[in-house]
């Protein structure tokens, strides 16, 4: 969807290491945790919803839409991208694994989704981030959209591993709000496979 040209893009040696100045001066460790989501994830309403189950190509716990299509899983030397997709193919959720040559933050990636969708805009795919934010859990948020997709979704990180965890729908369309009401559930119910604990703030 909307990031699948990042993913291709930022496998890119030159693009990486265009960010590491970003993170090279300013590293912060995340406070994200397993542990902190599974508690999230309790309160979540589970309606329409699949059980949880472990989905090891992308090292997270998914609980995906009831009926929702599985799509091909895709592969890169950087990372694998698991989607699943509404009966009414107007609507995603899906959640990819990184796996990044430095360890780059959250707020790194989300940077970088920045300078992509500049790119976008430039040739004319109108593709832009609308916003950024950060939530109590540590989960780095972002919201964008191009001339066919709309997405909202959040980036976690831990050492040398992200995760981008989002759902979407296609812009020319009418979203359905059921069908948006739960793929956010999904979304919130989604467990990467984070350390259990917090980790310790990282200072230059």
């Amino acid at each position: 969807m909307l990031f699948t040209s990042l993913l291709k893009r930022s496998s890119r040696v030159a693009l990486l290491s265009s960010a590491m100045a970003l993170v090279l001066s300013c590293s912060v460790v995340p406070s994200t945790t397993s542990t902190s989501l599974l508690n999230h994830r309790a309160a979540v309403d589970f309606t329409g919803l699949r059980p949880a189950r472990m989905i090891d190509t992308i090292k997270a716990s998914v609980t995906s839409p009831v009926g929702w299509d599985r799509l091909v899983t895709q592969r890169a030397a950087l990372y694998t991208h698991e989607q699943w997709r509404s009966p009414s193919m107007q609507t995603g959720v899906g959640c990819a694994y990184i796996r990044m040559p430095l360890p780059f933050s959250a707020d790194t990636i989300c940077w970088l989704a920045r300078q992509e969708y500049a790119k976008q805009s430039k040739h004319g795919d109108g593709g832009k981030i609308t916003s950024n934010w950060t939530d109590n859990l540590g989960r780095v948020w972002f919201e964008g959209e191009n001339k066919r997709y709309h997405v909202r979704g959040y980036v976690v990180t831990h050492g040398f591993e992200a995760w981008i965890v989002y759902f979407g729908y296609r812009v020319p369309s009418t979203p359905d709000p059921g069908e948006l009401s739960v793929a956010m559930r999904s979304l919130e119910a989604i467990v990467p496979s984070l350390p259990q604990s917090a980790p310790q703030i990282a200072r230059k």
